[in-house]
């Protein structure tokens, strides 16, 4: 486990796989930032000449792209660790 990323995200492990989604989180990001933001944005300012404030919302539209896959991996379910150990068999620390 890396604990230079957690330093400098400053991010806590809460039962969840954030070391795993971090490598996709950010490729997911790489590729809606230069395959959605930068070319609608791009586009709404030089070729439509759209105001400031669509060309910004253009820039933020990459947040409704990820909200699909990020909303089907939590859906899953497969992010949860379990951080409980058994302490009888078959109880957890949760349940007894």
């Amino acid at each position: 486990m890396n604990k230079g990323i957690h330093n400098v995200f400053q991010r806590q492990t809460a039962g969840g796989d954030d070391i795993v989604s971090f490598g996709r989180m950010y490729v997911m990001n790489i590729i809606a930032l230069w395959c959605i933001a930068m070319p609608l944005s791009f586009m709404a300012a030089f070729w439509w000449k759209l105001p400031v404030v669509w060309v910004v919302l253009c820039i933020q539209s990459d947040q409704i792209f990820k909200c699909l896959p990020v909303f089907i991996h939590f859906r899953k379910y497969n992010w949860i660790i379990k951080r409980t150990q058994d302490t009888e068999a078959g109880t957890t620390q949760a349940e007894g």
